[in-house]
């Protein structure tokens, strides 16, 4: 496995010390890792770094290597003592990029006979390079698909591969395979124009790199990024760096937030410069503002859960009431029901003795009669 790695920053970084696009190389074990840092989160080049060496330093490459060494780099990005800035505005919004954790991509690759293992979280990609033409690419097969994936892994979410796109797959490769190993922005560039991969392949250095990028960032076909490609060819262990050396930089750009006020002429004015006294009563302010901010959200939460215990409490009055008055009608409704079944039972009582009595009485009557009867039937026995 022969390795050219590519890098440059981009403009807006000036130094190369802060790009963010990381990779690491372990010849022994064949494997080659790059990660992207996201731009909007905090020293994201220093975690891409940990999680590049940690990934390559792993004899295997698979899931749970590769979810041990993030962990371990979480771990020692978590342990690094960072230093905020003097700027108490810029010390703020540091602290909050703190607290969020810090994101990159990866994208890993291990050869073994030819085969090739690939495991990719994020938006980098591998082209398959044959006869100057793209022959395939792994995880993306265009710029839309490339597009729409976003995941990345998070110093304070990362959990596992549950939550997160994960590419992994075996690949047969040829003899004389060559392969581009891409950052997404250069990935992008290849997509839309592949007639450019004969110039990859030329690259010879990297003033030659340099004015590659230089020239498609001047026409706008290659984004303002930092570019990295390690070009993998089939052939003896070797790996051939070309980075900018320490006294490279690009112009710095001064941003409008940055740019010098000046005033009219006729206008006396009076520059005055911050001693380290006032500075410190600034950051004091700040601190003691953003303490008062806290107090009064903790006050308002307060507030919140007295006005709901209020509402509860105004509710169950207004309905105690007619629950009150519900029950009372249920209960008189019972009552009024017991009532009436007595008075029932009562009247049946009444009735059922009036009957008897009736019945016992015409009995009688029936005796009497029959007594009369057998009387005038025999006057004799009536003389005895």
């Amino acid at each position: 496995m022969n390795v050219k790695a590519f890098q440059i920053h981009k403009k807006a970084s000036v130094y190369f010390k802060n790009i963010q696009d990381k990779y690491s190389v372990n010849l022994e074990t064949e494997t080659v890792v790059l990660a992207d840092g996201t731009t909007q989160s905090f020293k994201s080049n220093l975690f891409a770094d940990f999680l590049t060496k940690n990934i390559a330093s792993e004899q295997l490459l698979n899931l749970e290597n590769v979810k041990k060494s993030i962990n371990i780099s979480i771990q020692q990005f978590g342990e690094l003592n960072f230093e905020l800035s003097a700027n108490p505005a810029i010390a703020i919004l540091e602290k909050t990029k703190i607290a969020t954790g810090s994101t990159s991509t990866l994208l890993a690759v291990k050869i073994t006979e030819n085969k090739l293992n690939l495991i990719s979280i994020g938006d980098c990609n591998i082209f398959v390079i044959k006869d100057e033409k793209i022959e395939s690419s792994f995880p993306f097969n265009n710029k839309n698909e490339l597009d729409l994936n976003n995941s990345f892994v998070n110093t304070k979410s990362f959990n596992g591969f549950d939550s997160l796109q994960v590419y992994n797959s075996n690949i047969q490769l040829e003899q004389n395979y060559l392969l581009f190993v891409c950052s997404d922005a250069i990935s992008r560039f290849l997509f839309d124009f592949p007639d450019e991969i004969s110039s990859v392949i030329n690259l010879s250095n990297h003033q030659d790199f340099l004015s590659f990028c230089e020239l498609n960032w001047q026409n706008g076909r290659l984004e303002q990024d930092d570019i990295s490609i390690l070009i993998i060819a089939d052939g003896e262990k070797k790996l051939h760096e070309f980075l900018p050396d320490s006294s490279f930089k690009f112009e710095e750009t001064k941003y409008f937030s940055e740019i010098e006020f000046v005033p009219n002429p006729q206008v006396e004015t009076k520059k005055t410069k911050l001693t380290p006294m006032e500075y410190n009563d600034l950051n004091n302010k700040i601190k003691n503002l953003e303490n008062e901010v806290k107090f009064v959200s903790n006050k308002l939460k307060n507030i919140e859960r007295l006005f709901i215990i209020l509402f509860v409490t105004l509710l169950m009055a207004l309905l105690l009431p007619y629950v009150l008055n519900t029950g009372k009608q249920f209960v008189n409704l019972k009552d009024e029901k017991n009532y009436s079944t007595k008075i029932n039972k009562d009247t049946q009582s009444r009735v059922d003795s009036a009957k008897k009595k009736n019945a016992v009485k015409s009995n009688n009557g029936k005796k009497k009669k029959i007594k009369s009867t057998e009387l005038e039937k025999n006057p004799k026995k009536n003389d005895e």
